[in-house]
């Protein structure tokens, strides 16, 4: 039972190690000692692909401050994003969606379905569509939605505006 408009998921990546098999106690961790107030994404795809909450649904994000996505956006993190082992020289050169398990990849269809039986309007997107200056989650999200279950952005670039509102959903037309 979600109380806040929701129109849109935005997916991320933790840029975290191969063997990091990190979840939400410990990004929530991190993300306080970095001076948020808890985990800024709602739920965290762990490398075996349990799926943890994180920051309660009912309250706004803090991942995607930009032309303010969070305000109607649920933030799920894939656990990965380095595809090397911790200690590896020069990390930034792994940095590949080839670090994102199998399992993952499961848990993140099973979660866009469900998404989409609540909001068959819902937009999915990756953190890289609303922010060309970011990598993560390493795939074209649109693309992979658009293959998979059909769904088609109504972004024509997520990252010259901010979300739709419930109200655009309605009565915006998919780009041609």
């Amino acid at each position: 039972n979600i109380s806040r408009d929701i129109t849109e998921v935005i997916v991320h990546w933790t840029d975290t190690y191969s063997n990091k098999n990190i979840g939400s106690e410990e990004i929530n961790v991190t993300q306080k000692e970095l001076g948020s107030e808890s985990i800024g994404y709602h739920y965290v795809i762990r490398r075996d692909g349990s799926l943890q909450r994180g920051r309660p649904v009912n309250k706004q994000g803090d991942h995607a401050l930009i032309n303010g996505h969070d305000e109607y956006s649920i933030g799920l993190v894939f656990v990965g994003g380095i595809n090397a082992p911790s200690g590896t020289s020069f990390p930034g050169n792994f940095r590949s969606v080839s670090s994102l398990t199998l399992s993952q990849m499961n848990t993140f269809n099973e979660f866009c379905k469900t998404f989409y039986e609540k909001y068959p309007g819902g937009q999915i997107l990756g953190h890289n569509d609303i922010d060309p200056l970011e990598e993560d989650p390493g795939f074209d999200v649109r693309d992979y939605v658009e293959d998979i279950f059909n769904k088609k952005s109504l972004f024509e670039d997520p990252s010259a505006r901010g979300p739709f509102t419930v109200s655009e959903l309605v009565s915006t037309r998919i780009p041609e």
